[in-house]
């Protein structure tokens, strides 16, 4: 029952708190918390679990025009935009993203570092634009970079964010010079100019 007295459509667990449980849809439904930004990697789909995003809703529509927003999302023509549509867009990103760290990190991630938020939101972004069918050249651009960035660090040329627990590593393999020809410009041979 609803507060109003009214019986609810959503079910038990997410009259308890809405931001505290999220519905898990698969051939039963289930709740189960979330954390409120860590990253689940789903393993397989019979466990109906829904990954939890890099990026959140709020950040993706702080990143894209409000006259934009519901052309992406609202095709009923209801006049709203869909957060639902949005949601779907992240978790592709979100998926994605995954299937180039999971073998570098171990998923699921309790901290995401700044960087995958950037990356999954930005992802999202092209997705739900390419499905509009805009222009796509700066887009496509960014898409590309992310996805080179999301490449290095599978190769383990670069990082995700500075965890402190891995090895450090020198900037430079090469070798520091601490002699070197004799200089030629010194204070003593400017004396006098």
């Amino acid at each position: 029952m609803s507060p109003q007295g009214r019986p609810s459509s959503r079910g038990p667990a997410l009259e308890r708190g809405q931001d505290q449980y999220r519905l898990c849809r698969s051939e039963r439904l289930r709740t189960r918390p979330v954390a409120r930004r860590s990253a689940i990697h789903c393993s397989s789909d019979r466990e109906g679990l829904i990954p939890v995003t890099y990026a959140s809703v709020i950040q993706l529509k702080e990143v894209i025009p409000v006259r934009d927003l519901e052309l992406l999302t609202d095709f009923e023509r209801e006049g709203e935009a869909s957060d639902t549509r949005l949601e779907r867009a992240l978790t592709d990103a979100t998926s994605e993203i995954n299937s180039y760290i999971g073998k570098v990190v171990h998923l699921p991630l309790n901290e995401p570092p700044h960087l995958l938020t950037v990356i999954c939101r930005d992802l999202a972004m092209h997705r739900l634009y390419l499905n509009l069918g805009h222009d796509m050249t700066s887009l496509d651009k960014v898409r590309k970079n992310w996805i080179e960035t999301l490449k290095s660090i599978q190769s383990g040329e670069s990082s995700i964010g500075d965890d402190g627990n891995g090895p450090d590593q020198l900037t430079s393999p090469g070798v520091a010079m601490t002699d070197g020809p004799p200089r030629h410009l010194t204070r003593d041979s400017l004396r006098g100019y």
